[in-house]
């Protein structure tokens, strides 16, 4: 993954642009995660799985989470 673009506290609907570019041209579901929320991996009772239960599938959608965090934390200046 690329560096995303830094916000440092003017133009935000510019760099609000540029996120969006920046998660969709990493993966085109990060953005989902950032606009819907994490996914955490539920069992039909919605009731959450224990990671040790989880499967590839869990794992990779779940890893969308920490992508879109990370990103978005590595943007903010302090």
């Amino acid at each position: 993954m690329k560096k995303p673009p830094m916000f440092k506290g003017v133009n935000y609907d510019y760099w609000k642009e540029r996120m969006i570019a920046f998660f969709e041209s990493n993966h085109i579901d990060i953005s989902n995660v950032v606009e819907k929320g994490n996914h955490n991996p539920l069992n039909p009772q919605r009731n959450e799985i224990p990671r040790d239960r989880w499967t590839d599938e869990h794992k990779s959608r779940f890893l969308l989470n920490s992508r879109a965090r990370n990103a978005l934390l590595c943007a903010l200046s302090q």
